[in-house]
């Protein structure tokens, strides 16, 4: 049985505790972030994956 994922809106508040590595990784896949740098745009640095 799956949970129910949290709306965007009850996690993006101030003093949320919801994990930034969980809300990280929601963006990418949810809003189909890239994952790479927002910056530069690099998704790899010395041929290893950003983190």
């Amino acid at each position: 049985m799956k949970k129910e994922k949290i709306p965007l809106c009850e996690i993006l508040i101030e003093n949320s505790t919801y994990s930034r590595c969980h809300l990280k990784n929601r963006l990418i896949k949810d809003l189909g972030w890239k994952y790479e740098c927002n910056k530069c745009g690099l998704s790899k640095w010395n041929d290893k994956p950003l983190v």
